[in-house]
């Protein structure tokens, strides 16, 4: 049997060098400074494609070997994650960089601990490459815990929103080059032909129709290397120059694919990604040309569209049409892409089964829109976006589209009927958006009248994203099992007689909303609260405390929570009762919100077990709950040395924010307070402890607190940024500081 051969501590990565370019070797003494120290950090390089992230992280990975930083990082491990996120195949890169064998049909879990054990004896750096989406590294089975282990992440992602659900320490923007830098990375992939008298200032052109984007830069440089013609410079800056941008109506203001649109609520595909794209397809002779058309402010549309057969968008967004001809999509053989969202139109034509052709079919907030021809024809469909219509039943032959991959149909409040077998038909469906629908899922009642029951949704293999609303789930099969699969959920339990219209809506990767439920009667949640990583409760009764939910649901500790709000619930007096518990509780809640809480008297009650609870909190918001007298408490201090973040508001008993019987060493990684309405609010806390993270203090209508409890003495200035309050009578107040 051959012998493994030794782990090197760096593996060399392919790829241009970036020496020589000035820029590119500050950033990567940038990252440098940053992967100084022992303690576990995570870091992103973000920004749009082709904009050199890959690049300038592997240039830093080549120069590791050599650095000063390996005396402390035992092994470099070089991961490339791409768009269709599989945990195993990461498993997989990982364990083989440890010349550790895992086997391929074992479950994730255990190969997690594999990993884990292994990586446990390491200090290590682990760059992601290419990060999509948010990836679970305790899933994976890499270590979080033991903050001066040296254990460090690098990931290279295009959405700032990825930076977030990873919760990096710190985000490093990539933009375009300058015009200087630019100019020299085409002219170095061009040739020295751009120093030709009479090629130079075509080519100068050229480069700055790239945008200083260097994957455009390459690419073009490239493709006109060494070329002497003047007519094939003045062919390629033509088309650069004459290519428009292409527009797209989306959510999401952080995708570096695009850029800030015109027009709010809009966004642009970067004008460079595009033009490149259309040149370089034309240039090889491409039979599809990217074609789109675009009206605004009509009322009418043609009966049909002359001369544009190759047309493969149309886009009619937020035009008052309400009618559209018989005829008008007669000949679009080839149209990709039907968007009429936010216009009037209450049907569409029988001949919108002719578009055979069609990917995405977008009718988003067409909020007269009341029913749909057969959509059987459209075999190719991948995207159908139903939301804020007014449709009552899903159209006809809706179970025939077999590669559709996303059906949003959130706020669908008329929404009544789904025929038995549409959703089951649906094999190839990756997301259900059915947030804020009026459909009841009800699995007895759907039966008997022939409608779609929740069994069909766990029948959908490939499914990995679901937000829809449940009037309950005693009856329902909402098991962890089935909830693990899925890579991010949104499921609200309400009663219909609750208005669910007010439910909070926020992004984040599984969360559980329950409103109006009594929590300690309900069955069928445990599944849920095993694996939510978000909870919000709003106006539940039938417990005292939110630990009272790991005896009456037989949970462990709630342990997926990272995210908690809980709003309007009277029967609250206090989050987590030592009276109730004999282990850990929330022990990854990171962010705890409490607002409107009647009867809440402190976040702890009672002994509370110190093994874990609460351990990783980062902010506590509390808002109008007025019997509370004090934020902290002795006892709750003990848990939460990584708090950064105070807000409190609208407290009409509060008098203190830190208890009095208090240690002097405080919280040690605080670095926000916000305070406001709290009239009776006397000190912040009563000595005069070690702040030595504060950054920021705010201050408003506190008319009792006339001191901070702080001074030039204890260090607290050499990191205080931002005092803010109200000028008048506030000199006292921010006076203090100086004394």
């Amino acid at each position: 049997m051959d012998k493994k051969s030794p782990v090197r501590a760096v593996e060399k990565q392919q790829g241009p060098s970036l020496a020589g370019q000035r820029e590119a070797e500050e950033m990567i003494e940038k990252l440098m400074e940053l992967l100084k120290g022992d303690e576990n950090k995570r870091i992103a390089v973000w920004g749009m494609s082709g904009v050199g992230k890959t690049t300038l992280v592997r240039n830093l990975n080549n120069e590791l070997e050599s650095s000063s930083l390996m005396e402390s990082i035992d092994i470099v491990i070089w991961i490339t994650v791409s768009k269709d996120l599989d945990l195993k195949k990461v498993q997989s890169q990982i364990a083989k960089r440890l010349n550790l064998e895992l086997d391929p049909n074992e479950v994730i879990e255990e190969r997690a601990k594999m990993l884990l054990k292994r990586l446990m004896m390491k200090k290590f750096l682990l760059i992601l490459d290419d990060v999509w989406e948010h990836i679970d590294l305790d899933i994976v089975g890499v270590p979080q815990t033991d903050d001066q282990a040296n254990r460090k992440i690098l990931l290279t992602t295009r959405s700032l929103d990825v930076c977030r659900a990873m919760m990096t320490d710190e985000e490093i923007k990539l933009d375009v080059l300058k015009q200087e830098a630019a100019w020299n990375l085409f002219a170095q992939n061009a040739g020295d032909v751009v120093e030709v008298p009479s090629i130079n200032p075509l080519a100068r052109a050229v480069a700055k129709e790239c945008g200083g984007l260097p994957l455009a830069l390459k690419t073009v440089g490239k493709s006109m290397r060494n070329k002497r013609r003047i007519e094939l410079w003045k062919h390629a800056l033509h088309h650069l120059q004459h290519s428009d941008p292409h527009i797209k109506h989306i959510e999401d203001e952080d995708s570096c694919l695009l850029e800030q649109g015109d027009c709010a609520g809009t966004v642009k595909l970067h004008d460079v990604v595009r033009d490149v794209a259309i040149w370089i397809s034309t240039k090889q002779g491409s039979e599809e040309p990217c074609a789109s058309i675009l009206f605004t402010n009509i009322t009418k549309p043609p009966k049909q569209f002359l001369g544009f057969s190759e047309l493969t968008v149309i886009l009619l967004v937020g035009n008052p049409i309400n009618k559209i001809h018989d005829n008008l999509f007669a000949g679009f053989r080839n149209v990709r892409v039907l968007n009429l969202s936010l216009s009037h139109i209450v049907t569409l034509p029988p001949s919108l089964s002719q578009l055979q052709e069609l990917r995405a079919l977008l009718l988003r907030d067409c909020c007269y829109l009341e029913k749909l021809p057969s959509l059987g024809a459209l075999r190719k469909l991948l995207v159908m976006d139903l939301s804020g219509t007014r449709l009552r039943e899903l159209p006809n032959g809706t179970s025939k589209l077999k590669k559709l991959k996303e059906l949003h149909l959130s706020r669908t409040h008329h929404l009544e009927t789904i025929e038995a077998g549409t959703i089951s038909g649906l094999q190839s469906l990756e997301l259900l958006d059915m947030s804020f629908s009026a459909y009841k899922w009800d699995t007895r009642c759907n039966v008997d009248y022939g409608k779609a029951s929740f069994n069909e949704i766990l029948t959908l293999d490939r499914l990995s994203i679901v937000k829809l609303r449940l009037d309950k789930v005693d009856s329902l099969t909402l098991d962890s099992a089935w909830l693990m699969k899925l890579r991010e959920f949104n499921i609200q339990i309400s009663p219909g007689s609750c208005d669910s219209n007010h439910l909070a809506t926020q992004h984040d990767e599984k969360r559980a909303i329950l409103r109006g439920v009594d929590l300690m009667g309900i069955k069928g949640l445990n599944g849920l609260l095993d694996t939510a990583s978000a909870l919000d409760l709003v106006i539940c009764g039938g417990i005292s405390a939110l630990s009272e939910l790991s005896i009456s649901h037989r949970l462990s500790s709630l342990q997926s929570v990272k995210s908690l709000s809980i709003s309007k619930c009277d029967c609250i007096t206090s989050l987590i009762s030592g009276d109730n518990i004999s282990g850990t509780i929330l022990p990854n809640l990171e962010h705890l919100s409490l607002n409107r809480l009647e009867n809440l008297g402190a976040i702890l009650g009672g002994m509370v077990p110190r093994k874990g609870c609460l351990k990783w909190l980062k902010t506590i918001e509390v808002v109008d709950c007025k019997k509370l007298r004090a934020l902290i408490s002795f006892a709750l201090l003990q848990q939460v040395k990584n708090l950064e973040q105070i807000k409190v508001k609208d407290c009409s008993k509060m008098k203190y924010i830190i208890g009095e019987e208090v240690s002097t060493e405080m919280i040690p990684k605080l670095r926000v307070i916000e305070l406001s309405d709290l009239p009776i609010l006397k000190t912040i806390c009563s000595r005069l402890p070690a702040w030595p993270a504060l950054e920021m203090i705010e201050v408003r209508n506190c008319p009792m607190l006339t001191k901070l409890p702080f001074a030039t003495s204890n260090g607290v200035a050499a990191t205080l940024k931002e005092i803010r309050g109200e000028l008048h009578g506030g000199i006292a107040l921010f006076t203090a500081m100086m004394r």
